[in-house]
């Protein structure tokens, strides 16, 4: 499945200037559909609107969206309508500009958008930060995938206002997200060793595919400090370049980071957000980070990592499986605290085998109705009709650039079933979802009328599994809608199911 690929590039010029570029990544070329156009970003602005997310990224549209920035958006969009694949979107950022860093751009809109881009799973975003460490970041075949859990719980929390840890509690989350990936725990209450530097150090000796890091953190003087623990227990504010040097000291590297910390990116607006773990680990040569923005309630770690780890199971594909994960969010206040930073241009951690990549096509595929042989039968005394047909697809191009639905009605026998089999015919059945139903349909054909239809829009635009995961009419129905929102969003609506 294809994707079209975008930066989108800000660097500081002077006095809340910044210069924005957007390129679309092309099957034989680069479009630069914008190069250093002056934008002015206003973080006092920015801060009044921090509490509703909303609000905030409408502000933060309207100041990077001037009209030559509108302009190479309506472009860019263009391009992507004649691609069927996911829209991926790396946010290039002066990584010499910590005002630029702080800001919350996942909660960015698209220019005439009702939705934060980052709302929409079939929008890849992330923030692309390029990276003096050259060593080779090619994605290996999947591994026999090895996560360690690290929960720090110092003693002394309360003493500092900050909430003891539900340590037992966290690592069952922690092992429910991580499905059937092997797991290690370095947490004092389940193994009796600390969670301190030295025992973490030798723990990431065994080489770990994924770190899944659960502890406090907090931001002093342009600092962030993971709260872990010393050897008796106690707090042990351990500051982010320095647990970012002690990661990268190591010759093999996790692939995969997960901060869950309060904070872990530094406080919204802070000047030395560049400080944080996150993007520090990022820049220095981690494939993929996965950060908190601000402050994130256990409640929405809870219900947004088991989506994570089931959908990056699936493929190794990071920025989809965090997309994921924030729909699966949407109604949380903190939906938006999740930053993933890549190094990784494509999203890839891993590559799959051509044989995994068959077996999931082939489950999906399994839940497909086969009307061939109806088809055929209507097909075959299909004769003429040609000006029904040519006002069919005048119609569908006028409802292309509104949205809608077109409906067929007639009485019985005049044809309807024939002329739906020939344009399923013109467009491709591998191209556009259908169904027929038959004249007796049987118990439950709604759910099967529903599973064949998202797994034929699951295998064109490459959506997750988990909508055709339920049997229940209900669940499907309300999945379908999803889908639907998932597939027209990114093309600004103009785009046949």
């Amino acid at each position: 499945m294809s994707h079209l690929d975008v930066d989108l590039r800000l660097y500081h010029q002077h006095d809340g200037v910044y210069a924005a570029s957007l390129r679309a990544r092309l099957p034989n070329h680069d479009a630069h559909l914008a190069t250093d156009v002056p934008v002015i970003l206003d973080p006092t602005l920015l801060l009044t609107e921090r509490a509703d997310p909303y609000s905030y990224g409408k502000a933060l549209r309207d100041m990077l969206f001037t009209p030559p920035m509108r302009e190479a958006w309506a472009q860019m969009i263009g391009y992507h309508q004649h691609d069927s694949g996911p829209l991926r979107i790396r946010l290039h950022l002066d990584s010499n500009a910590d005002a630029l860093q702080s800001l919350q751009w996942e909660t960015l809109y698209a220019p005439d958008s009702d939705t934060p881009l980052a709302l929409h799973e079939r929008v890849l975003l992330s923030r692309y930060l390029d990276s003096p460490n050259l060593s080779d970041m090619q994605a290996p075949q999947r591994p026999d995938l090895r996560a360690l859990i690290v929960v720090a719980d110092p003693s002394d929390l309360e003493a500092y206002q900050l909430a003891p840890i539900d340590v037992e509690g966290e690592i069952m989350r922690a092992q429910t997200a991580l499905g059937d990936i092997p797991t290690t725990i370095l947490a004092h209450a389940a193994t009796g060793k600390y969670a301190n530097l030295t025992n973490l150090a030798e723990q990431l000796r065994s080489n770990p595919h994924i770190l899944y890091l659960i502890c406090h953190g907090t931001t002093i003087k342009n600092e962030t400090y993971l709260w872990l623990e010393q050897e008796n227990g106690l707090a042990d504010r351990v500051s982010g370049s320095h647990f970012a040097q002690m990661i990268l000291s190591f010759t093999q590297r996790p692939l995969l980071i997960v901060l869950v910390a309060c904070q872990g990116m530094g406080r919204p607006h802070d000047a030395g957000a560049l400080m944080a773990v996150g993007p520090r680990l990022a820049r220095a040569g981690i494939a993929a980070v996965v950060a908190m923005h601000g402050n994130v309630t256990m409640r929405t770690i809870k219900a947004c990592m088991p989506v994570f780890f089931r959908e990056l199971r699936r493929d190794g594909q990071v920025d989809r499986a965090l997309a994921a994960a924030r729909a699966a969010v949407r109604d949380r206040f903190d939906w938006w605290a999740l930053a993933l930073f890549l190094r990784v241009r494509d999203g890839r951690l891993w590559s799959e085998s051509y044989q995994a990549i068959s077996e999931r096509s082939l489950r999906l595929r399994a839940l497909l109705h086969d009307h061939s042989s109806f088809m055929r039968d209507r097909l075959d005394s299909f004769v003429g009709r040609k000006r029904e047909l040519a006002e069919i697809h005048t119609r569908i191009n006028v409802l292309l650039s509104t949205g809608g639905y077109l409906t067929i009605t007639g009485q019985a026998g005049q044809g309807k079933s024939s002329v739906v089999a020939k344009l399923v015919q013109e467009y491709g059945p591998e191209n556009v979802a259908h169904h027929f139903i038959p004249l007796n349909p049987g118990p439950d054909h709604q759910v099967g009328r529903l599973r064949n239809l998202m797994a034929r829009l699951i295998l064109k635009y490459d959506l997750p599994d988990l909508y055709v995961a339920s049997e229940n009419r209900s669940s499907l129905r309300d999945f379908f809608l999803r889908a639907d929102l998932e597939v027209v969003w990114p093309c600004g609506g103009n785009q046949d199911v």
